[in-house]
């Protein structure tokens, strides 16, 4: 079993990681303008299912 130093070792490097991920994030460009994020949602599930239609049709997506 892990002891207390380890687990908190465990802790800040996980923490670390997630840090590290977030300034990837920042460093990536400008954030983009979504707009109405119920269409913007709904945009990414129509397309979903044409994917999915178009798979089980047998037609390269």
């Amino acid at each position: 079993m892990p002891t207390a130093e380890e687990r908190e070792q465990r802790r800040r490097a996980k923490l670390e990681a997630l840090r590290a991920e977030i300034q990837k994030g920042f460093d990536s460009g400008p954030m983009e303008e979504i707009g109405d994020l119920h269409q913007w949602f709904e945009g990414i599930k129509a397309r979903g299912r044409e994917r999915l239609a178009a798979q089980k049709l047998g037609k390269k997506v």
